[in-house]
């Protein structure tokens, strides 16, 4: 969300006000990570619609991008599904150490961020065995 919309959701509905170093950022720098999220949400929405009808070159071209707004907006526990995502799109071209480089990445987010036994590690693990039988 952007800046004023994540106020006055956090002062609704938790009823504080955020001190986070983003909310006490200049302006300028508010507007900047305003300007991000919304191209993350549009940069994310294509990503899918891209890889739903499995154009994977365009693919992986928006999910590097996903992940470059991610790191710079420090929303770190999201580069999973982009990872995942892109490790699939590599696979699919046979470009087979890049999957597997990102489908590690992908475990390993979903691990860090959503713990060992959760679905989405399991299925990024699937992902990172079947990419390496095809390496053999």
């Amino acid at each position: 969300m952007p800046y004023k919309e994540r106020r006055k959701y956090l002062q609704e509905t938790w009823g504080f006000k955020c001190t986070c170093s983003l909310c006490l950022a200049s302006p300028g720098e508010r507007e900047a990570s305003d300007n991000r999220r919304m191209q993350i949400v549009k940069t994310r929405d294509d990503m899918v619609k891209s890889k739903d009808e499995g154009r994977h070159a365009q693919t992986i071209k928006l999910a590097e991008e996903l992940i470059q707004l991610y790191e710079a907006e420090g929303l770190k526990p999201l580069l999973a599904e982009a990872y995942e995502t892109l490790a699939t799109a590599y696979f699919s071209l046979g470009h087979l150490q890049d999957a597997e480089t990102r489908a590690a990445l992908a475990v390993n987010g979903w691990i860090q961020y959503r713990g060992a036994d959760s679905e989405q590690a399991d299925q990024a693990r699937i992902l990172l065995h079947r990419i390496q039988k095809w390496r053999v």
